[in-house]
């Protein structure tokens, strides 16, 4: 297991991790979101060991993970942006990783050149931007590690290269037991690759949860009326968000879905649908109600 405890960090006055508390089961896939300069990259630093935590833990089986050699040869990180050396050829980078990493694949590095489709005898800073994030990601799937943290990993591949590196994922999460971390501005894919996810705003963590257990506490409700009912908006229901287009009410409300609808009902609509959340809308909808508090 991979987690925090009340970790804090801060860059001048810039408080960019808030007292932090998360704990990653053995074998999920943890999506990370939330909007541009919100903590996540820094968050995942922590979990890689790159960064020293200014108060709180980051642990991996109990042990901390900063400055922790044999902690972080647990761990593999694939940045946003290349941590290899440019001047080399992927097949080098193979080598110097083979030094590091007791548990270096060469049997899977092999065998992920049918997938990843170009020369590794090439030096990595001839290779196409697509193609030096396929290097990276090539190389850190065979390090052997027991978690993977992943900035960004598939933004910016070409649609074929994303599903064979999801199914990669999926892959070593089946077999393996693999941890896997990962951050990304696409929502859509995250949503059906995680079983967990956590959303940070401003530095501070405003939900960590079980995908399944986070669609089924948040619900849309889209309801109309002939007349608006008195005790309309229903102030009882634990709403984010109503609003009104025309004669049709949308609603963003947490809590039991049949609780919700017998709540509804009782105002005698003449229309009452629940319309399926996607995660994007679950995203924008939580932060801004994490705004308005």
């Amino acid at each position: 297991m991979i987690e925090t405890i009340h970790l804090t960090k801060r860059f001048g006055n810039l408080v960019a991790v808030n007292d932090i508390s998360i704990s990653i089961p053995k074998g999920s896939i943890y999506g990370l979101v939330g909007p541009n300069g919100s903590g996540k990259t820094t968050l995942l630093k922590h979990l890689a060991g790159i960064y020293r935590q200014d108060d709180g833990d980051a642990l991996i089986n109990g042990k901390p993970i900063y400055e922790n050699p044999e902690a972080k040869a647990k761990i593999g990180y694939l940045s946003d942006q290349p941590l290899y050396h440019l001047h080399y050829t992927t097949e080098e980078m193979a080598k110097l990783y083979s030094r590091i990493y007791p548990n270096w694949d060469y049997q899977r590095y092999h065998h992920l050149k049918r997938i990843f489709q170009f020369s590794d005898q090439k030096k990595i800073r001839t290779l196409s931007k697509g193609m030096q994030k396929q290097a990276t990601f090539w190389l850190t799937l065979c390090k052997g590690v027991d978690v993977l943290v992943l900035d960004e990993p598939i933004d910016g591949l070409d649609p074929m290269i994303r599903k064979q590196v999801r199914d990669l994922m999926i892959e070593d999460v089946t077999l393996k037991a693999t941890t896997i971390i990962i951050s990304s501005h696409n929502l859509r894919e995250l949503e059906d690759l995680c079983d967990h996810i956590a959303i940070i705003e401003n530095g501070q963590l405003i939900l960590d949860r079980e995908m399944n257990t986070l669609k089924n506490d948040l619900h849309k409700i889209q309801v109309a009326y002939q007349n608006t009912p008195i005790d309309f908006p229903l102030h009882d229901l634990d709403t984010i968000s109503i609003r009104k287009t025309g004669s049709v009410y949308t609603i963003i409300a947490r809590g039991n879905r049949r609780k919700i609808f017998e709540r509804v009902q009782a105002t005698h609509p003449v229309v009452c649908d629940f319309i399926p959340l996607s995660l994007e809308e679950i995203f924008i909808y939580e932060v801004e109600g994490a705004q308005n508090d």
